[in-house]
């Protein structure tokens, strides 16, 4: 067992809402399509803010709500699949969007939908160890800018925000554990949910418009069920 709790929650949701018909109307289908398939009226997307600034937002609430400051986070793990670039990380991005001057440790945890489940798991084990007192993960998505809406059973689904946490060590006394974690991949699953281009499979010279759909998302949701 590792004695582990989040200490505190933030978030930011962008002011910005796309409603289902707004959608629908702009992807030529029926008005109430979208929200029948997707049960889904509305989802905030991201206007005139990124990625990092959205995350920051929630890192700073999430260390306010600590009652924390800042220099007491000792390691930052950005938990997400959106990137702000491929190189640096985007925990690098952070760090300088918090204007954090003291030394801390910053790295990426990319598991897509899981990335905030392992990145908590990495978090604790490092506690645990004595490594690190706090940590803060920040996980800001964006999907709404690599969506294909030539998919649009999964372009419907998703809309933006940001949350982030700060994990630190059980006080003494304390009754928050992880009493047990168990990860397993299913690799036979990964065609069923990726973005082929952009980096060195697909590389962004192969870009052409008879590739793009190559650099947007595609997921097959009846085959990630079934392997689910």
């Amino acid at each position: 067992m590792l004695n582990t709790q989040i200490k505190s929650f933030g978030a930011y949701i962008p002011a910005h809402k796309v409603s289902s018909a707004q959608l629908g109307e702009k992807h030529n289908l029926p008005a109430d399509w979208i929200e029948k398939h997707a049960g889904v009226e509305e989802r905030p997307y991201f206007l005139t803010e990124n990625i990092i600034q959205a995350g920051a937002q929630a890192a700073r609430q999430a260390i306010k709500n600590a009652a924390l400051e800042l220099s007491d986070i000792d390691c930052l793990i950005s938990a997400s699949a959106s990137k702000m670039r491929p190189i640096p990380c985007n925990a690098s991005f952070y760090k300088r969007e918090l204007n954090a001057t003291h030394s801390m440790m910053c790295f990426d945890i990319d598991s897509t939908c899981l990335s905030f489940v392992n990145a908590l798991d990495v978090a604790a084990c490092m506690i645990h160890s004595g490594k690190a007192r706090h940590i803060l993960i920040i996980s800001s998505e964006q999907p709404s800018a690599t969506l294909n809406w030539e998919q649009k059973e999964s372009a419907s689904l998703f809309g933006d925000c940001a949350v982030a946490a700060v994990v630190s060590q059980t006080p003494k006394g304390g009754s928050s554990k992880i009493i047990l974690s168990l990860f397993d991949t299913f690799s036979d699953g990964l065609p069923f949910a990726t973005i082929e281009g952009g980096l060195l499979e697909r590389p962004a010279w192969n870009y052409s418009e008879n590739t793009h759909q190559k650099y947007l998302f595609d997921m097959n949701g009846r085959s990630i069920y079934k392997i689910a």
